[in-house]
């Protein structure tokens, strides 16, 4: 039985868009697809993904330079193709190419200042939302294991042993273009040097802002879906509620959910 003309054309369809992005042909895709013409859509796609890392990654575009750029986009369009048909959305791994790459051997901070700057894109991606006050109810009424915290989409954490975030903003723009300047970065190297662990919040841009480690830990904590009662048994020493304050007033959080407890099978 003869194959239906649309079944065919999509398996067409999804053979090239497998060799652009695998960069590699079997024999039957070499007798379907013009070696040239896979070449150049190939190209178009190197050159699209590395217009798109460096629209998300502006400092570390600026400190490697656009041919390692061509080369780190190739790498990652192997390792992690694209899977939205927003650009936008890609770029995630980037940390994890380059710390396998030979970049990584002289400048060992590339790699945290990619995670970085995937973290200030998506912070500037997302959009702050008011405290829910009421939820503020559960901690009086509900039993604390059951009560957890949810981070604002737009707050992220990291640390780094790398000067990073002194970096980042000593590339700022100056006049529309990224610079770097040695004032700036000794200027925040000073204000991050005891305190690496770091907060990434729009506020309306993105900013950076050193935290002290107990507060980097409790945040962590919140990240990996910990209740109030087991972030306190894992730091008792914590001040919750003056932090909570904090977190309310600099929008670091947006609510308290009760979850019921998982019951155990016997």
């Amino acid at each position: 039985m003869p194959s239906h003309p649309e079944s065919t054309l999509a398996k067409r369809q999804a053979e090239l868009v497998s060799s652009i992005f695998a960069f590699k042909k079997t024999s039957n895709q070499a007798d379907a697809f013009n070696t040239k013409g896979l070449a150049i859509y190939r190209n178009n796609l190197v050159m699209t993904a590395t217009k798109a890392l460096s629209i998300s990654f502006p400092v570390l575009d600026a400190m490697v330079g656009s041919q390692a750029m061509v080369e780190l986009a190739r790498r990652l369009l192997h390792m992690t193709p694209p899977n939205t048909g927003d650009w936008a959305d890609w770029g995630s791994d980037l940390h994890q190419v380059i710390r396998s790459s030979e970049l990584i051997e002289e400048h060992p901070y590339l790699s945290d200042m990619a995670k970085l700057e995937w973290s200030v894109h998506c912070s500037a991606r997302n959009h702050l939302v008011d405290f829910e006050s009421d939820s503020l109810i559960h901690l009086s009424n509900q039993p604390l294991e059951s009560v957890y915290l949810t981070l604002a989409e737009p707050v992220f954490v990291m640390s780094s042993p790398h000067p990073v975030a002194a970096i980042w903003y000593a590339h700022q723009p100056i006049e529309g273009e990224l610079r770097f300047d040695p004032e700036v970065f000794q200027q925040q190297l000073n204000v991050f040097s005891n305190r690496p662990s770091l907060v990434i919040h729009s506020l309306p841009e993105p900013a950076l802002m050193p935290i002290e480690d107990d507060e980097f830990t409790w945040l962590e904590n919140i990240q990996k879906g910990l209740s109030v009662s087991e972030l306190l048994d894992h730091q008792p020493e914590f001040d919750f509620a003056t932090w909570l304050s904090k977190a309310i007033r600099e929008q670091l959080i947006t609510r308290l959910y009760y979850q019921e407890p998982h019951l155990t099978a016997l």
